[in-house]
């Protein structure tokens, strides 16, 4: 095995237990019969998680490579595995009675899945410095009108979440953090290859 399959295997079980914790606790709600207690915002966070943690490993598999299987090249992968963990093993209930106040349940937790999710973008972002720092030397139309705004604006939304809590600003924010990840990565790259084709590019 070569170092970046070593490396791929490690990330992606940190980032596929993140996943299986998601799974486990809509399985739950499934065993319980308990989906029509499924509102909104409990919706939104599991399904943001989900997409970005796809996202995370999708990136990985093009960008660490060159990965130094040694703490300071592993930081960022665990730390962001690990929020991302964190962050799914609070969204779903664990108590079956929790279920019939899921809206309560989830407006308790939101800052802890918010900052959680904070982390493990801030440190994806540290993790891309190199390849930010070339998409702007090299790749100026994608870094300003894609990976820029993209950044800045996910970013923005975890902020928005630590800082609001009524229901409705909520699940809009999700919403949106659920469709922009959707947009950019529906097809992977179309969005700067689009942007570098309109403004462009080398």
């Amino acid at each position: 095995m070569d170092r970046f399959s070593f490396f791929f295997a490690f990330y992606g079980l940190l980032l596929g237990l993140a996943v299986a914790e998601l799974l486990s606790g809509f399985a739950r709600l499934v065993r319980a019969r308990a989906l029509r207690k499924l509102e909104a915002r409990t919706t939104l966070a599991a399904l943001f998680p989900f997409l970005a943690i796809c996202a995370t490993w999708i990136d990985a598999f093009g960008r660490f490579e060159n990965v130094s299987l040694d703490f300071a090249g592993l930081w960022g992968p665990i730390v962001t595995g690990t929020a991302y963990f964190l962050a799914a093993t609070v969204i779903f209930p664990t108590d079956e009675q929790e279920f019939e106040r899921l809206g309560d349940y989830f407006a308790q937790r939101q800052r802890f899945i918010a900052a959680m999710l904070l982390v493990a973008e801030t440190c994806v972002n540290i993790s891309f410095i190199d390849y930010y720092a070339y998409s702007f030397h090299q790749r100026p139309a994608a870094f300003w009108l894609v990976l820029v705004p993209f950044n800045l604006t996910i970013n923005a939304i975890f902020i928005g979440l630590l800082v609001t809590n009524p229901r409705r600003a909520t699940a809009l924010l999700l919403a949106a953090q659920v469709a922009l990840f959707a947009l950019i990565y529906w097809s992977r790259g179309w969005l700067t290859a689009f942007a570098e084709r309109q403004f462009g590019g080398p």
